[in-house]
C-alpha cells in the first residue's frame, strides 16, 4: 500500500513541475553580449540582445522598457501555446520594427498565448498578422505605428481572441489600419484607438 501511495506522490510532483513553471527569457537589444536570457543585467547571464522568433511553448518574452529591437528578415511567430510577449522595467514601451518581415508579428496556430506593453512598427506589408488559428488568446496594450495594415485577420480558425487597449497609428497615404477578411466570429476588438492621417482608411 505504500508503494502506491509512493507512486501517486512521485507522479504529483512531476505533473507539478511542468505545469506550475513558465521559462522567461529577457531581451535587451542595448546589451552588447548575447546572454542567455535568464538574467535582466548584460552579460554572459543576461539577457539576449536580439528579438527572439523562435519561440518556445510556455514561455514569457519580456523586452526591455525604452528599448528598440531591430527584426532583420524573420518575424516573431507565436505558433506554440502558452506564448507571452510582453515588457519589464520602467519607461517608454519597447519598440520591435519591422525591417524585411512582411509582417513583424505573426499569431498563427496558437492557444492561450498574449501580446502586451509593447510597440511595433510595420514590415513591408504591415505590423500584426493573425493567418492561424488563435484560440483563447489575447492582445492588450500594443501599441502599432504603421504607414500599410495595422493588423490583419484572415483566418477562419478562431475563437476566443480579444483586441482591446491598442493605439493604432497609421500614417501611410493608403494605410488600411485593421483589416478584418474573416474570422469566424471569433475576434473582439474593443477599446482601442486608430488615428487616421491624410487619406487613409480603415476597414
Amino acid at each position: 500500500m505504500k508503494w502506491i501511495f509512493k507512486t501517486l506522490f512521485v507522479l504529483a510532483l512531476i505533473v507539478s513541475s511542468h505545469t506550475a513553471f513558465g521559462a522567461t527569457v529577457y531581451i535587451d537589444c542595448s546589451c552588447s553580449t548575447n546572454g542567455d536570457g535568464t538574467g535582466q543585467t548584460c552579460g554572459a547571464s543576461g539577457p539576449k540582445n536580439a528579438p527572439v522568433t523562435t519561440v518556445s511553448a510556455s514561455t514569457d518574452y519580456k523586452y526591455k522598457a525604452g528599448v528598440t529591437c531591430d527584426l532583420a528578415s524573420t518575424a516573431i511567430t507565436i505558433n506554440q501555446n502558452a506564448v507571452t510577449i510582453s515588457s519589464y522595467g520602467t519607461g517608454s514601451k519597447p519598440v520591435i520594427t519591422g525591417g524585411s518581415t512582411a509582417y513583424p508579428i505573426v499569431l498563427n496556430s496558437t492557444i492561450g498565448s498574449s501580446i502586451s506593453g509593447i510597440e511595433v512598427t510595420n514590415g513591408s506589408s504591415g505590423a500584426l498578422n493573425v493567418n492561424g488559428s488563435a484560440v483563447n488568446s489575447l492582445v492588450d496594450g500594443l501599441d502599432i505605428s504603421t504607414s500599410l495594415i495595422g493588423f490583419i485577420v484572415n483566418s477562419a480558425g478562431i475563437s476566443g481572441l480579444t483586441l482591446q487597449n491598442m493605439d493604432i497609428t497609421c500614417t501611410g497615404a493608403s494605410s488600411i489600419c485593421t483589416n478584418v477578411s474573416t474570422n469566424g466570429g471569433g475576434v473582439t476588438f474593443r477599446d482601442s484607438s486608430v488615428t487616421l492621417t491624410a487619406t487613409n482608411k480603415s476597414s
